[in-house]
């Protein structure tokens, strides 16, 4: 595996991806590693230490301590035969059940929820040993070792979210920066995934977060201006919608803004959203002032037609849910448009979690 990821982004270095690239086998068409262990959040160890709630971005061992596990996702394209193969190079990566079951059934219950399976806090090093989080007899990862949670998804479902938004499960996660892996089988792959990124989910990511905006208190309608920074915050909200991990206090409370606002990801979200604001620009949808921070967008949302050109770049699952709602975006039916957008946003945001919370309940 040779990493894409640019240079200012790096939190690893070539050798770890090195390592991952040893430790698994073949079959492995698109990959990319996100989360806390890629992107270092500033604040991650001061929360990590006085929280109450245990998280798994931070594993802590007498060998490795506060040392963070990569998130990493694997798109195959035959699921069965890539686990059958993993089986026999990583059997202790899965948990007993399953290792004993065999690769069918794990592509049975991979299919299930957003059809991603995960196997979580092993430990990789040199000789790829690896432990399964439920495996009470795991060994202690040596000092040089990598911690990884790594899920494995068809490549037929993982285009098929970025285009139809079906669960938010891996598109939600590749609406916020990623480091992109380039694999041996890769190739052409590599570019459609890109191009689906950018044609289907960004482009409905930024659209829809506009809409939500009405819902954040610290935004004005009729300013008619918005921090950058408020917007990719409300982009980095959508997959969190109705997910169980959040109301169930098992995530962390400040996660949306540590994705935010964390060394270094204004830049990154600036740059992963850079294709789709010039093309916002070009058609007067929005404007860009950049000043001593990121900068801020103006948007008329009381204009009708830039609430409908918002609402046509939303998916099509979501404009079904929400088309009898749809006349609240209609700022001529009466004179508390205002309102209306806000009664729209509301609506948008538990649709959204209608899409969400099934997959996330599933999974987690």
């Amino acid at each position: 595996i040779d990493t894409m990821i640019q240079e200012n982004d790096k939190a690893l270095e070539k050798k770890d991806f090195e390592l991952i690239k040893s430790s698994f086998p073949d079959g492995i068409d698109y990959a990319f590693a996100y989360g806390s262990g890629v992107f270092s959040q500033e604040d991650e160890k001061k929360h990590t230490s006085t929280s109450t709630t245990k998280t798994a971005e931070t594993i802590k061992t007498p060998e490795n301590k506060n040392q963070p596990m990569i998130d990493l996702i694997f798109s195959v394209s035959d699921v069965e035969a890539w686990h059958e193969q993993n089986l026999k190079q990583n059997p202790e990566h899965y948990a007993f059940i399953p290792r004993f079951m065999g690769p069918k059934f794990i592509s049975f219950i991979q299919e299930k929820g957003a059809g991603c399976y995960f196997n979580p806090m092993v430990s990789i090093d040199d000789k790829t040993v690896g432990s399964s989080s439920s495996s009470s007899s795991s060994s202690s990862p040596s000092s040089s070792s990598q911690l990884l949670k790594y899920g494995v998804i068809s490549q037929s479902r993982l285009k098929s979210d970025l285009i139809g938004w079906d669960s938010l499960y891996i598109s939600g996660r590749m609406q916020k920066p990623i480091a992109t892996i380039q694999t041996d089988l890769a190739g052409s792959l590599t570019d459609e995934i890109t191009n689906l990124q950018e044609q289907y989910n960004l482009r409905y990511a930024i659209h829809t977060a506009l809409l939500l905006l009405p819902l954040h208190g610290k935004f004005n309608i009729e300013e008619k201006r918005v921090d950058l920074s408020l917007v990719f915050e409300s982009i980095a909200g959508i997959s969190y919608k109705g997910d169980p991990r959040l109301t169930a206090g098992a995530e962390d409370p400040q996660k949306i803004h540590k994705l935010v606002h964390s060394n270094g990801q204004l830049g990154r979200f600036q740059s992963l959203y850079e294709n789709q604001m010039d093309q916002m620009m070009k058609s007067g949808l929005i404007s860009f002032n950049k000043d001593e921070n990121t900068g801020f967008l103006e948007l008329d949302l009381i204009s009708t037609s830039t609430r409908r050109e918002l609402y046509k770049n939303l998916p099509k699952n979501v404009q079904h849910h929400t088309k009898s709602f749809s006349q609240c975006l209609d700022s001529t039916r009466n004179h508390n448009s205002v309102d209306e957008l806000v009664s729209f946003a509301e609506v948008l945001s538990t649709t959204l979690g209608k899409i969400v919370a099934p997959a996330a309940r599933i999974q987690s």
